[in-house]
């Protein structure tokens, strides 16, 4: 579902208004829908940092750049304070499993979970429109090479790689972590990671994030 038909201006603003969706393959935010005498027009902030109403930006409901689709998540590197670089976490965000009307991405349908201990809590509200979201969504990461040294120089003590996969630093010992799974899932080396024989499973998706 790239876009949907809607029966009226205010079907379309209960579906999407503050909330995340894509437009050319940038996540954008929702302000609203406006009837216009040529029909409906989605109006959002191209930028998710925007917060004037007049640096919004106006698309028919139904223009071809207009994706709908929920935005892919998974892990996320962000930074707990922004006076520190070594100050980062990694967290999951994912969609809850509700039933709503939401189509896109809001603070009521999204949360995440800790992936390295942490105890640092996020308002979804602020996660919404974080930088660290964007390149989540985007699908942008560190190479595998540049995570590896930074968790093994003790920059941070976890960071992640892919949306699925995170490399993790634990008293010396470098762990391959996976989505989900609350145990290492293999050992990491300039060699490259090595899957334990128990979750071999993953090495194809995992050389799909090496490449």
């Amino acid at each position: 579902m790239r876009n949907k038909d809607f029966y009226d201006g205010d079907q379309a603003n209960m579906y999407l208004s503050n909330s995340l969706i894509r437009v050319k393959d940038e996540p954008v935010y929702v302000l609203g829908i406006n009837s216009r005498s040529s029909g409906l027009h989605i109006r959002f902030y191209e930028t998710l940092a925007g917060d004037r109403e007049d640096e919004a930006t106006e698309l028919p409901i139904g223009h071809k750049s207009i994706d709908m689709n929920p935005v892919p998540l998974g892990f996320c590197n962000i930074r707990y304070t922004f006076s520190d670089e070594r100050t980062k976490d990694v967290i999951e965000i994912y969609r809850k499993p509700i039933r709503g009307y939401r189509i896109g991405l809001c603070r009521n349908n999204m949360s995440y979970d800790q992936v390295f201990g942490g105890e640092n809590e996020y308002d979804p509200r602020n996660l919404l429109v974080c930088p660290e979201l964007v390149k989540t969504i985007k699908g942008i990461y560190p190479k595998y090479e540049e995570t590896l040294k930074y968790v093994t120089n003790e920059m941070g003590l976890v960071q992640a790689f892919g949306r699925r996969f995170a490399i993790q630093n634990m008293g010396g010992t470098i762990n391959l972590l996976y989505s989900k799974s609350k145990t290492p899932v293999g050992t990491c080396d300039r060699r490259g990671p090595h899957l334990f024989d128990t979750h071999k499973y993953l090495q194809e998706a995992l050389m799909e994030v090496v490449k």
